[in-house]
């Protein structure tokens, strides 16, 4: 019996032992994951933010040097254009289409928002190119290249 009193205190003790054991485990691995997954999340919900609406005189004035006689025709659309073209590289996140951080591979709609400005700047190029640029009727552009390009 007084053997069976000695061992007893050595199984409470290592008892004791491997819960601090699990503990230490959750400190160490599972507390970092848990902080991790929290910053990559306010990451994802400030990247989510859609940048501001711009007005395109304001944005067309500003390119001119602030001087509303520089505005010739065509000015605000140009303005327009390079706005639309910059915005994606410069909100917040920068461009994520081709980002392998996490948080960019979690972030479905903003990748899919970027190609929307990307379509609209490629399209409204083309039509800059092709109907304002050059008369219709003394030159054609390229049939290989009309050809690939979608409609």
């Amino acid at each position: 019996m007084f053997e069976v009193i000695l061992r007893w205190p050595m199984v409470s003790h290592t008892i004791q032992t491997a819960s601090q054991r699990l503990r230490r485990l959750l400190r160490r691995l599972v507390m970092p994951l848990a902080v991790a997954v929290a910053v990559f999340f306010g990451l994802a919900i400030y990247w989510s933010i859609p940048p501001d609406i711009f007005d395109v005189r304001e944005v067309a004035l500003r390119q001119s040097g602030e001087d509303p006689k520089k505005l010739v025709p065509g000015a605000v659309t140009t303005a327009t254009q390079i706005e639309v073209a910059t915005t994606p590289l410069e909100k917040r996140g920068g461009f994520l289409s081709n980002d392998i951080n996490p948080v960019s591979l979690w972030l479905d709609n903003m990748p899919h928002w970027e190609f929307g400005a990307w379509v609209q700047v490629r399209d409204f190029a083309r039509v800059l190119r092709n109907d304002f640029g050059r008369s219709q009727s003394t030159s054609h552009g390229r049939r290989n290249a009309e050809a690939r390009s979608p409609r």
